[in-house]
């Protein structure tokens, strides 16, 4: 499993939140009596809000970041599967050939080139989406039918 980092932008957003939220903790018991606690105070506030806002928009666009790189691997990962499939018809294929099975090898094939036809229509796909250089696992990219 791969660890993600948070951009650094939210790790110094989240510690500025964390002060100012303490800042004014600090001061709300002051503000009451205390016109200077008070000023601060609002502008403590003001710029907490500030800061939440910016958070909240980074995180967004972060979270937006991380959901797309793990719908990327999923689809990855379904092309590798179905050129493994592929795969391993054809070599269910070849054997049933060898044992003189033409009829179940053909069958076999006929599968598999379904399959093979399929595959391609996916990796269309994937390099229509902007996913074409994604460093597919060796073999997804220009499979060749036997």
């Amino acid at each position: 499993m791969e660890a993600t980092l948070k951009p650094e932008a939210m790790d110094q957003l989240e510690r500025q939140i964390s002060q100012l939220k303490m800042e004014s903790a600090s001061l709300n018991s002051k503000a009451s009596g205390d016109r200077m606690a008070a000023s601060c105070l609002v502008d403590i506030k003001a710029k907490l809000k500030t800061a939440d806002a910016a958070y909240t928009k980074l995180k967004a666009a972060y979270d937006a970041k991380q959901e797309q790189n793990g719908a990327s691997h999923s689809k990855v990962a379904s092309l590798a599967s179905a050129l493994m499939e592929i795969q391993r018809l054809q070599q269910e294929a070849d054997e049933a050939e060898e044992n003189g099975e033409i009829e179940e090898a053909s069958d076999i094939r006929t599968h598999a080139d379904r399959l093979q036809v399929e595959l391609e229509r996916k990796q269309m796909n994937v390099a229509a989406s902007g996913m074409g250089g994604m460093g597919f696992p060796p073999g997804l990219h220009g499979v060749m039918r036997k």
